[in-house]
C-alpha cells in the first residue's frame, strides 16, 4: 500500500495528517434534455481520508420534481498504481432504499491519462464502473457504466466534456440502455432520448 508523506515536516505532523488533511469538493450541474424538462445533479466529493485512501462521494439529483441519493464510502489501498478495497453505498429515490457493500478496483489508464474505477455489489448483483480520460487540459471524456449481472440489464452513458475555466466546464452524453445483454433496436431507439447536454460549477 503507498501512503505518499511528506518527509519534509516532523513526524507527529505527517502522522496527524494522514487522517486530517481531506480534500472537499462541490460541483453543481444544470443538465438539460432537449425536448424534456432540465435536471439538477448536486455533487460532493472527499478524497484523502483515513490514511488517505478513503474516499467519500454524495449525488442528489432533482428531475421534474423527484429526488434521488446517493452516499457512497470508499476505502481503496493502493498498491503502486493500482487499487483494491471495499466499498459501500446507501441509496434512495428512483432506487429502491437499501443499502449495500461491494468491492472496488481502480485502474491506471497511463497512455490515455486517465483512470477507471470499477465496482461489484454482489447483494444487488450490480457491476457499475466510471472512466475517465484526459484529451488534453481542457477536454476529457467520461464513461458511466452499470450491469445487472443477474437480468442483463444495464446502460453506457459515454460523453465528453470541456473546461471553460477553473470552476466551469460544459459537456454531453448520451445514454444507451442494454436489454438482455446487447443493445436492441428498441432500447436504442429510445436513447434518442437520452442526449444531455451540461453546465457544471466547481467549488
Amino acid at each position: 500500500m503507498t501512503i505518499p508523506i511528506d518527509m519534509n515536516i516532523p513526524p507527529e505532523q505527517a502522522a496527524l495528517e494522514l487522517f486530517t488533511n481531506p480534500q472537499i469538493g462541490l460541483q453543481s450541474t444544470l443538465v438539460v434534455t432537449p425536448g424534456k424538462n432540465t435536471s439538477t445533479e448536486v455533487e460532493l466529493f472527499a478524497s484523502n481520508i483515513l490514511l488517505k485512501c478513503g474516499k467519500v462521494y454524495g449525488l442528489w439529483i432533482n428531475d421534474s420534481g423527484k429526488n434521488v441519493y446517493k452516499l457512497r464510502g470508499e476505502l481503496t489501498p493502493k498498491y503502486k498504481d493500482f487499487g483494491l478495497g471495499v466499498t459501500a453505498q446507501h441509496l434512495d429515490g428512483f432506487f429502491p432504499q437499501h443499502d449495500e457493500i461491494g468491492i472496488i478496483a481502480k485502474i491506471p489508464l497511463k497512455t490515455l491519462k486517465g483512470m477507471i474505477d470499477i465496482r461489484y455489489f454482489p447483494e444487488t448483483d450490480i457491476v457499475d464502473g466510471f472512466g475517465i480520460m484526459n484529451f488534453s487540459t481542457k477536454s476529457v471524456a467520461k464513461v458511466l457504466a452499470e450491469y445487472n449481472t443477474k437480468t442483463g440489464a444495464g446502460y453506457v452513458r459515454p460523453g465528453i466534456e470541456y473546461k471553460i475555466s477553473d470552476n466551469f466546464s460544459v459537456g454531453a452524453r448520451h445514454k444507451f440502455p442494454i436489454e438482455q445483454q446487447k443493445f436492441t433496436k428498441q432500447s436504442l431507439r429510445n436513447s434518442k432520448e437520452n442526449l444531455h447536454l451540461y453546465l457544471s460549477c466547481k467549488f
